[in-house]
């Protein structure tokens, strides 16, 4: 700019490129595009190398789950992007949701989804700018949020499933459960690993066996064509 300015610091990255650090008095000139916001500004720019000569798309791409409403998207960075766009949307939509890294990292979380649900995302790279440069975006990719694991409001309040933690089998018990259900246990991946039915017409107790199963945390659930009842447990 065209007042006072100092680099303090310059730091060559991974990439090639550069770290600068210093402070700044200048308001808009020259090669500054912000004013001043005090007395002095400390500023830190990134540089990138010389041989950028193509913006690149992200590779590598891959989807890991962090809850049921939360997923943490990885890629391999490219050395001449400045930061990475994402969109994603639920699969069936035509309503993308779009976000951004602040920087060059192979990461971003998504927040606020909705559980149980797959979604489709891809990722470009932004390379420049004033004006903007791109790389295509990559190839659509798909990732599933888990079941959600909270009780239903709707559960019965006399319904209950016993003993809990239990190693062999448990004991469904509700005098409010009328007629046939299909019974379901899912893990924590939200991934259905057992299915029965029984009809609950002539007896308020039915044990289910679920020695096969490995050690962990489970989800019951039990509908059908109007109920939807679900409970917890652990099988140790």
């Amino acid at each position: 700019g065209t007042g006072d300015d100092e680099l303090s610091n310059v730091f060559q990255t991974s990439d090639g490129g550069f770290i600068l650090g210093g402070w700044s008095t200048s308001n808009i000139s020259t090669d500054k595009s912000e004013n001043s916001m005090g007395v002095q500004d400390y500023w830190i720019l990134k540089l990138t190398p010389d041989n950028c000569t193509s913006c690149s798309q992200p590779n590598n791409l891959s989807a890991s789950n962090l809850s049921n409403t939360s997923e943490k998207i990885l890629w391999d960075i490219q050395p001449c992007a400045l930061a990475y766009q994402i969109k994603f949307r639920v699969v069936g939509s035509s309503t993308w949701t779009t976000q951004f890294t602040t920087g060059n990292w192979g990461y971003k979380t998504l927040i606020n989804l909705s559980p149980n649900s797959s979604y489709q995302y891809e990722v470009r790279s932004i390379c420049q700018q004033n004006p903007y440069v791109y790389s295509g975006y990559t190839s659509i990719q798909i990732f599933t949020t888990p079941l959600r694991l909270e009780d239903e409001t709707v559960t019965p309040t006399n319904f209950s499933i016993y003993p809990n933690p239990t190693t062999n089998s448990i004991n469904i018990s509700s005098s409010s459960l009328q007629g046939n259900y299909s019974l379901k246990i899912y893990n924590l991946l939200g991934e259905q690993v057992k299915l029965e039915q029984h009809d609950f017409s002539d007896l308020e107790n039915y044990k289910l066996s679920v020695a096969e199963l490995p050690a962990g945390y489970y989800r019951l659930l039990l509908n059908n064509t109007k109920d939807f009842f679900s409970k917890g447990f652990i099988k140790e």
